[in-house]
């Protein structure tokens, strides 16, 4: 079992645990992930098994996969393609408890204040406040968004920003997405 990890979308590779026997066992593993690749929105996982020689019954297994993130401000992820008509997944991970509210955009700034953890990455200009809430007690908020099935947003990007509150306003990273 080759186990390897990408962080341009899968065009390369860097491998994290090669298992050349099997142990008849649950093994557990973890990794750092920044240690082997930097941490972008590309960030793919890879599992390859096989047999050498080829001439027996090829088994392996994962399970209870788990992504934690060791980092104190949040961080906001989309997943899934972004096809009109369809659902989007939005992850905004924080400290359990604290509010949050997502903003969009589709023009970006750099906006520094003071007491506030992070810069304001949007555009003031045009902003959209998505989704508000409070961060769930496993520390990662999941939600999906409905997306419009209109013919005039394909192509253009939007820019997605949260903020929590709580123990301070910090600022996450900045997200984007591009309707197809």
């Amino acid at each position: 079992l080759v186990v390897s990890i990408s962080d341009d979308d899968g065009a390369t590779w860097v491998p994290l645990e090669t298992v050349a026997t099997g142990t008849n066992a649950w093994v557990r593993a973890s990794f750092l992930v920044g240690e082997y690749v930097s941490l972008t929105k590309d960030v793919r996982l890879r599992f390859v098994t096989g047999d050498d020689p080829n001439n027996s019954l090829t088994e392996a297994a994962v399970d209870e996969l788990e992504v934690t993130i060791f980092e104190p401000s949040p961080r906001f992820q989309m997943y899934r393609r972004p096809v009109l008509g369809q659902e989007l997944a939005l992850h905004l991970t924080g400290l359990p408890g604290q509010g949050y509210v997502v903003y969009t955009n589709t023009a970006t700034d750099r906006i520094s204040l003071p007491n506030l953890v992070g810069d304001i990455l949007l555009s003031p200009v045009g902003l959209t406040r998505l989704i508000g809430g409070t961060i769930p007690a496993g520390g990662l908020e999941r939600f999906v968004a409905p997306l419009p099935n209109e013919p005039a947003l394909v192509g253009v990007t939007y820019y997605v920003q949260a903020a929590t509150i709580g123990g301070g306003i910090q600022m996450s990273n900045l997200a984007e997405v591009t309707f197809e």
